[in-house]
């Protein structure tokens, strides 16, 4: 039985936890032992020692897959798990070198597997071109800004706004937590009193919640004026999380992203069977609700 290591960021993450269920699902269908998940709770250490424990298996690996837990990730571990012989797929998070690896190790399998980062930026944006008029303030909260995911998704949306709009960036880092300190510092510096947005855009869903909380803290507050919570706009979209919201109010819309585990088990069985060996897949979201 072929062995594959599962290796993934955040464990309160819910889409990160769907790409989990997912996994075991599709290892199930292959007849495959998958092990983990390991979270590596945003530490790139961590993830770095869940690594090199693998590396240290009597037995190697048939396969990683792996969502990198932080931004600035260098190849040369990487390299050692490709020496190593193991196949190797990014997780929504490929990192810049990966096309200079490959190259290197052409023997390799090393894959990736992510949605269209740019795409769901431009989702994101022409919800809010809908929502608000042109000139409007916004607020965009995006995930880590040292990551090509927040980064990509950061441009898309830009692009798509093209100017109409005023955009300013808050960085969330992906975690309720972090949105929640990132609009509590730029209230705190007066930047509702300056300009209060008209609607606030969230790299991922459960960021909403840090955004709410911040603002209900604020207008409890003396300093504040009356304030309402502008129309909100999330991403990941699962059912009982983004889209639950939508349907109760607290997200004007969200944008669906498909997990990406299926298709890496489809790029290893590929790989196992035949040999055939794949770049970076790139998958399509889709708004929730439709956009006309």
């Amino acid at each position: 039985m072929k062995t594959v290591a599962l290796l993934l960021d955040d464990p309160e993450n819910q889409y990160q936890q769907l790409a989990a269920r997912e996994a075991q699902a599709a290892a199930g269908r292959q007849g495959v032992q998958l092990l983990g998940p390991d979270f590596a709770s945003g530490s790139a250490w961590a993830q770095v020692e869940a690594i090199n424990a693998h590396l240290r298996r009597e037995k190697p690996l048939d396969g990683m897959l792996i969502m990198l837990a932080a931004g600035d990730t260098t190849p040369s571990l990487f390299e050692r798990v490709v020496k190593a012989g193991i196949p190797l797929v990014f997780l929504n998070r490929v990192p810049t070198w990966v096309e200079e690896l490959r190259k290197a190790r052409p023997e390799a399998l090393l894959a990736g597997v992510t949605p269209r980062q740019e795409s769901i930026g431009e989702i994101q944006a022409r919800h809010a071109l809908r929502l608000v008029p042109k000139g409007s303030f916004v607020l965009l909260v995006t995930g880590d800004e040292a990551a090509r995911t927040a980064v990509d998704r950061k441009r898309g949306f830009l692009n798509a706004v093209a100017g109409r709009l005023e955009v300013h960036s808050l960085n969330g880092f992906w975690t309720a937590q972090g949105a929640e300190r990132a609009v509590s510092d730029w209230l705190r510096l007066g930047g509702w009193r300056e300009r209060p947005p008209v609607a606030i855009v969230c790299h991922n869903d459960v960021m909403s919640l840090g955004v709410r909380k911040a603002l209900a803290r604020y207008a409890a507050s003396a300093e504040a004026s009356e304030i309402t919570v502008p129309p909100l706009v999330g991403c990941d979209g699962l059912v009982e999380e983004g889209q639950a919201m939508v349907k109760r109010g607290d997200l004007v819309a969200t944008v669906v992203v498909p997990p990406v585990t299926p298709t890496a088990f489809e790029i290893l069985g590929r790989y196992w069977a035949s040999g055939i060996r794949t770049g970076t897949v790139l998958l399509d979201s889709e708004s929730f609700p439709p956009l006309a």
